[in-house]
């Protein structure tokens, strides 16, 4: 297995869970990625697309600008600055690639999409990172869900354990994490 390949299997099954906890018709802000290469087919939105979800609810967000490009040939929103520039509204869900780096860089992006979550908005974020040693990637996810739970976000599977998926190969760690927004 590739490391692209491992960072896509973590995104894709964090995708797949993410769009099954999703309202319909709700407003969702969301980053894709390439699935197999840099200009090859995107993951997310043709599934976003081929559940329904209206094309006037999506608002993409990513620095790739051939992507940015590829979503709006398609009719839904684009958004290329970081997700703190997000508009001010309410969305009901969040689909989020955390950059590598400072927590509180990482933080700063939590803080911005709290302030633009609806009631039981579904916000699922998903961690790369080269990791020699898995412990540090597992300590930076517990660090964020502890950000998360002080800001009133619960594990959106019940539980922790069922919604934190970990995979490392190749010397590469991801880490995805599904929450939703208040009490259901």
């Amino acid at each position: 297995m590739t490391r692209a390949t491992s960072a896509s299997l973590v995104r894709g099954v964090a995708a797949a869970t993410w769009l099954r906890l999703l309202l319909p018709g709700t407003r969702l802000a969301y980053q894709d990625w390439w699935k197999d290469s840099p200009g090859g087919k995107l993951l997310l939105t043709p599934e976003l697309l081929r559940s329904g979800h209206p094309h006037d609810k999506l608002l993409h967000r990513s620095s790739d600008a051939a992507i940015g490009e590829r979503v709006r040939r398609q009719g839904i929103g684009a958004h290329g600055g970081p997700w703190e520039k997000l508009p001010i509204e309410k969305f009901g869900g969040f689909f989020v690639d955390l950059a590598s780096g400072a927590s509180r860089s990482q933080c700063a992006q939590l803080r911005a999409l709290d302030e633009r979550a609806a009631l039981a908005c579904v916000m699922c974020w998903t961690l790369t990172e080269e990791a020699d040693d898995s412990v540090e990637l597992l300590l930076q996810g517990i660090y964020l869900a502890d950000q998360l739970r002080g800001m009133k976000w619960q594990p959106a599977l019940k539980n922790m354990s069922n919604s934190m998926f970990y995979h490392r190969s190749n010397g590469l760690g991801a880490i995805m994490q599904i929450w939703r927004k208040g009490v259901i």
